[in-house]
């Protein structure tokens, strides 16, 4: 048997041929599909990972500039404490000798 110029044996071994390769295809976009949402994932994850070095990053950044803040108020500070001392120290100067005039006078 016969259509249109060709017996029905050939056509089957085509349309035999034609679904191996629709197979062959169909498997070829399967296997894309699966390596495009590795991608995906792998991106997704990636993304992720930025988001939490960026914050991680701003987060260490504010305390970095806390850190600094209060390295130069302890500078401050004992400078201040510094000056504080030196003050005690000329006042302890300044009441020793009248401690010691006071004491002449109390015995007198």
């Amino acid at each position: 048997p016969k259509a249109q110029g060709k017996d029905l044996r050939k056509t089957e071994r085509e349309l035999n041929s034609m679904t191996e390769v629709k197979e062959d295809i169909l498997n070829q976009i399967s296997a894309l599909n699966k390596e495009s949402a590795d991608i995906n994932e792998r991106i997704s994850k990636a993304s992720q990972k930025v988001v939490n070095a960026e914050k991680m990053f701003r987060t260490r950044e504010k305390d970095y500039a806390q850190h600094q803040e209060e390295t130069l108020r302890k500078v401050e500070l004992n400078k201040i404490i510094a000056n504080g001392n030196q003050k005690e120290g000329k006042l302890q100067d300044q009441i020793t000798p009248i401690r010691q005039k006071a004491r002449v006078k109390e015995t007198e």
